[in-house]
């Protein structure tokens, strides 16, 4: 039994987890129409070959951890780069993953477990060392320099968090379209919003928000209403020798303001990411070239 144990583990283990990542990688929604899995497949085995070579330093044996352990780190880190270089050409495109960066780290994760594999078998071969399958982790060294340059590449499409504060002369305001707007199919939101300059405190208010205007525009019409509703508590928008801008932020994570994500005046509520019963916190600023809180 033990032998039949080992004899798995040593040899089918590392093909049947590939053939099972396979599976998942071929069943992602995202690439069912784009993914050739006979391109992939081919990829994968090439650049498991490519992977294994550093395993040719096993025949250093007792001298490996002196020189070829940095050299095979040195050899992965420098693999992991050309493989981001590689994402970006036609022939990469053509296996069809697009810019899925959960397929290309499948993709490189099924590369890297079938090169460690090959790596393991070849190196204790050659070496006849007791730390062949240790020796074989530095096949993930591999992944570092990719999953750098994507979180660089990620990191530099997060959008700027403040945007230009919104101001009342920016929008337009359509009588016509409110009049005749759905209010059964616009989400309901909590408005957070001090009704007079200096207010220590927010006035709570639940109103309608629609899917297809913009959040600029339809704070235009929330003041109209509201000021038309209630001309004694008013919301007010002007102050002698300022010119007042909004902005507007919701809660991240938590209902409570301690974390907040800024919304863009200029998009709509389903681009901003809004749902039912959102609430929106709305907060005077001086408008200017740097935008100060009231």
């Amino acid at each position: 039994m033990e032998i039949l144990l080992s004899f798995f583990i040593k040899y089918l283990l590392a093909p049947l987890l590939m053939v099972v990542m396979l599976f998942i990688l071929n069943g992602m929604k995202s690439l069912k129409r784009k993914l050739s899995m006979k391109k992939a497949i081919i990829f994968i085995l090439i650049a498991a070959l490519i992977i294994a070579l550093p395993s040719l330093l096993g025949f250093l044996r007792n001298e490996f951890v002196w020189g070829g352990l940095s050299l095979t780190v040195l050899c992965y880190i420098c693999l992991g780069f050309l493989f981001w270089r590689f994402t970006s050409s036609d022939l990469f495109k053509a296996i069809g993953l697009g810019e899925s960066a959960g397929g290309i780290v499948l993709l490189l994760s099924i590369s890297g477990m079938l090169g460690g594999w090959i790596y393991y078998l070849v190196f204790e071969w050659l070496s006849r060392l007791p730390y062949a399958f240790w020796c074989a982790l530095n096949v993930v060294w591999i992944m570092v320099p990719y999953m750098i340059m994507l979180g660089r590449k990620l990191f530099l499409l997060i959008p700027p968090p403040i945007y230009t504060p919104w101001e009342l002369a920016f929008g337009t305001f359509d009588r016509n379209y409110w009049d005749n707007i759905d209010s059964f199919e616009s989400k309901s939101v909590k408005v957070k919003i001090n009704r007079k300059i200096g207010d220590k405190f927010y006035a709570s208010l639940v109103v309608r928000l629609p899917d297809g205007i913009s959040l600029g525009n339809w704070f235009n019409w929330f003041i109209e209403d509201q000021n038309r509703r209630f001309p004694q508590n008013k919301i007010e928008t002007e102050k002698d020798g300022y010119k007042i801008g909004w902005m507007f932020y919701t809660t991240k994570w938590f209902s409570y303001p301690l974390w907040i994500r800024i919304l863009d005046p200029e998009k709509t509520s389903e681009q901003n990411g809004i749902k039912n019963n959102y609430p929106i916190y709305i907060r005077r600023v001086t408008a200017a070239t740097t935008a100060t809180n009231e």
